[in-house]
């Protein structure tokens, strides 16, 4: 596989800072580089100021060589959810690979909300994606994964060559997630005990507070007692299996494998919903995407 510096692509970038004006995040500084841009901001929760920001790339996808870096950093006492505009896409690749990198530094009090649509990585695809995140004191972060197993619907199940995620979390400088995962479909069956037990669809949600207690953990599990009634009936008669546990330190990691994206992304918004209740006091507010 080739060096991705040695690979024509695009070298997206996206860059903001994000501060507090008379009760209200704005937008202090912003810089991007195509194909990565945001669309205008907006508030759906007035009483909280909390700006909702949307990531978009008019390309469509990725493809061989690219590299795309957004950095987002939150003032203290900050609020923002951030979201793409569609899933991501990740193209066929001769050799090399694409690459994302995500920088989110949350301030003293500051609330991160990260909600990316499903990653849809095609056949003979290859794609490294870095999440670092640098947490203050009283910052509460919310981050949610879906991935696909591809264009399933064209018969592109588990077809992809590599797909690597790598997610770093620090609370004042201490390390306290290390989250490492590579699929490699062509040279291991992922879909056996012990990886994906038979599923196809892989979703993670994050949650770091100073609040976050056993207590929470088990009402997150608890949820998934009954996961046919959580997320509906599934294509083929059967729900997801899922699982919450306390990390290190301050942080609850929810896992989940299911069959169909919309039932991973079901469960987790009520995951969210049900943890930003006891976190931040307010349910989840009424996304508008479409």
């Amino acid at each position: 596989m080739l060096a991705l510096s040695n690979v024509p692509g695009k070298r997206g970038e996206l860059r903001l800072r994000l501060g507090l004006k008379e009760g209200r995040t704005i937008i202090k500084d912003a810089y991007n580089r195509v194909p990565l841009k945001i669309a205008k901001p907006f508030y759906l929760e007035p009483e909280t100021g909390e700006i909702f920001l949307y990531q978009m790339n008019p390309t469509g996808g990725m493809v061989q060589g690219d590299e795309y870096y957004q950095e987002v950093t939150l003032e203290d006492g900050a609020r923002a959810y951030f979201t793409t505009q569609s899933a991501a896409k990740i193209y066929r690749m001769s050799d090399s690979y694409a690459r994302q990198v995500n920088v989110f530094k949350v301030g003293e009090g500051a609330l991160l909300e990260y909600f990316p649509d499903p990653v849809i990585p095609f056949a003979r695809s290859r794609f490294v994606g870095e999440t670092e995140i640098f947490l203050h004191r009283g910052a509460t972060v919310f981050l949610a994964e879906i991935v696909t197993p591809g264009r399933v619907k064209r018969d592109e199940v588990f077809q992809y060559e590599y797909y690597h995620s790598k997610t770093k979390v620090y609370w004042e400088g201490e390390l306290v997630l290390w989250d490492n995962w590579i699929l490699t479909p062509g040279s291991k069956d992922i879909r056996g005990l012990g990886i994906y037990e038979g599923y196809t669809h892989y979703g993670s949600l994050f949650i770091f507070s100073e609040q976050v207690s056993q207590g929470l953990a088990d009402k997150l599990h608890g949820l998934f007692a009954e996961a046919d009634e959580l997320v509906g009936e599934s294509g083929n008669g059967q729900g997801i299996l899922a699982s919450a546990s306390l990390t290190l330190k301050n942080g609850v990691a929810v896992r989940l494998l299911g069959y169909r994206a919309s039932d991973l992304e079901k469960a987790v918004t009520t995951c969210w919903d049900l943890a930003r209740r006891e976190l931040v006091g307010l349910q989840k507010p009424r996304i508008r995407k479409y």
